[in-house]
């Protein structure tokens, strides 16, 4: 060996360890936890969906000319259905035909559907019906001022506690969302978009 040269020395197994383990130390304190990030993103991304097939409904409605609704078949299921009759006064379960459906990307998503209608049925304040004028029906009457149409879907996610969107539909078919950092508010006559 020449005298003036030191010799190479490597890293031990237990040095390259212990700078590893406190590298991961330094990443797991410096990195946010990002699952309440994804959820909240996930909410979101549903929210919008949800948005984009009641105006699928909206826009049926106008193509067929016959009332489209928006039902919720159950928390976790939207199912939209057209009118097999002309008739959209008297709007009771039958003469509807199914016409497609939305389920959330994930299990944790729900949805709460609520109307304003003040038709007979207990099941019609679950439901959002589209007139083929692109209006909402309520209480069947066919006047521009009707103030009591309007609905609300929540979007929740059970992994966010009480956070959740809104989608709202005005009497007049406009259909807005809601970011809501708590619960979603009652509906209330008139529904406007926030």
């Amino acid at each position: 060996m020449h005298p003036s040269r030191s010799p190479v020395r490597g890293f031990t197994l237990l040095e390259a360890l212990i700078v590893i383990s406190i590298l991961g130390v330094i990443a797991a304190l410096a990195v946010p936890d990002l699952v309440p990030l994804l959820r909240k993103n996930r909410l979101a991304s549903a929210a919008d969906t949800t948005a984009a097939f009641l105006d699928g409904a909206r826009r049926h409605a106008f193509a067929t000319g016959r009332c489209t609704r928006v039902i919720a078949a159950s928390a976790t299921e939207l199912t939209m259905q057209t009118r097999t009759v002309g008739d959209c006064v008297n709007l009771d379960d039958t003469a509807w035909t199914d016409t497609a459906t939305l389920k959330p990307e994930a299990s944790t998503i729900s949805y709460a559907l609520a109307s304003l209608s003040t038709a007979a049925a207990p099941a019609n304040k679950f439901r959002v019906v589209f007139r083929p004028n692109g209006r909402l029906v309520g209480d069947a009457d066919l006047t521009s001022t009707t103030s009591d149409d309007g609905a609300r879907i929540a979007v929740v996610d059970s992994g966010l506690g009480t956070e959740a969107r809104a989608v709202y539909v005005t009497a007049n078919g406009r259909i807005c969302g809601l970011v809501n950092p708590g619960p979603v508010p009652a509906l209330a006559a008139p529904v406007v978009c926030p």
